[in-house]
């Protein structure tokens, strides 16, 4: 039996890693849907990303919440993934069905301004909340699944963002430079819901198999390493939390902005940024898994924050360097060998 949890437990991690593959080729799709929308890139970006994030808010808050209770967060699991692939199949027809309802209310009332750009990143919203609810609510119902101590939580939470994170970058690189390439926005979908449906399926045969639920599972008892916060600390985690979102956003855009500079107005320049981004997030993640010294997470959280600012404030005077090896390598792919590649025919 200890075999069977064993590899369940493995199982499970690895589909982790794979929903995190098809969630960023989702991103990366409906990048693609949301710029025939929006007409510009730029806000096709800025429209994705504040409907996925704040889809995974809104999944994490009140799906979450519902994660945290269920006697079966296995189960739970599988059907947010089930969902998602089912939204991903009937995507297209969804998308064609919002796209007309758009065009006829631009042509009814011929908005302009910020009035048609609300309306855009409106639609844009619809198009794409209800299966980032359902992502929002992915992460919790793990949680619950592997930990059973509060001093469990910070280590086996680092180890899923960090797997799930690494997922992401695959994803991002994958569908940007190969999946859509060769097999077309639709047919990349539908490889993304084969995924989603094949973690939902696992997720259901291993909850079934393992008798997940049969029993209330132990209560949480907390151990001497547990931290205590008092609630003045916690609301001051929770402000710095959510500046700290805020921020990361900026940044997101901010240097897809930088990066569109040396690689023009492309959505590659987005993905580049993408998987980059999410890579330091992995990188961070597997740092905190893997750490086993006892350190007051607060003072732990404020550091980091410090050290992102000095390496930001750092980074800044090299900006305006950026273009220059792009354009050195686009010189050095261009005088190379016949049937060599330009820097245009990669980007």
């Amino acid at each position: 039996m200890n075999r069977f949890v064993s590899s369940a437990y493995a199982l499970i991690l690895g589909s982790f890693f794979f929903s995190g593959v098809a969630g960023l080729l989702y991103q990366v799709v409906w990048t693609r849907y949301l710029a025939l929308f929006l007409g510009h890139t730029s806000y096709a970006v800025v429209a994705v990303l504040a409907a996925f994030m704040g889809g995974l808010a809104l999944g994490n808050a009140w799906l979450g919440a519902v994660a945290d209770r269920v006697r079966r967060p296995l189960l739970f699991y599988a059907g947010l993934e089930l969902g998602i692939g089912v939204f991903a199949i009937v995507f297209p027809f969804y998308y064609d069905r919002i796209h007309d309802l758009f065009l006829a209310l631009v042509r009814s009332l011929h908005p302009t301004g910020l009035l048609r750009l609300g309306l855009q990143f409106g639609f844009a919203g619809i198009t794409i909340l209800l299966p980032t609810v359902l992502m929002g609510a992915t992460l919790p119902a793990l949680t619950k699944f592997v930990t059973r101590s509060l001093s469990q939580l910070r280590g086996r939470v680092a180890a899923l963002y960090a797997i799930n994170s690494s997922g992401a970058v695959v994803g991002t690189v994958a569908a940007d430079w190969w999946w859509i390439p060769s097999l077309g926005l639709e047919l990349t979908l539908y490889l993304g819901a084969l995924m989603s449906l094949g973690i939902g399926l696992l997720s259901l045969v291993i909850s079934r198999a393992s008798d997940e639920g049969a029993e209330a599972p132990p209560a949480e008892v907390p151990s001497p390493s547990d931290e205590r916060f008092t609630p003045a600390e916690l609301r001051l985690a929770m402000i710095g939390i959510g500046l700290s979102g805020f921020v990361a956003m900026v940044y997101e855009i901010a240097w897809t902005r930088l990066l569109g500079l040396a690689l023009g107005a492309s959505t590659h320049a987005y993905s580049l940024m993408l998987a980059t981004f999410i890579s330091g997030i992995a990188a961070g993640g597997w740092i905190i898994a893997r750490w086993r010294r006892q350190a007051n997470t607060l003072v732990a959280f404020g550091l980091a924050e410090l050290a992102l600012a000095a390496t930001l404030f750092a980074s800044i005077w090299f900006y305006d360097l950026l273009p220059l090896p792009f354009v050195q390598l686009g010189n050095l792919l261009a005088r190379g060998r016949p049937g060599a590649y330009t820097l245009y025919e990669l980007c």
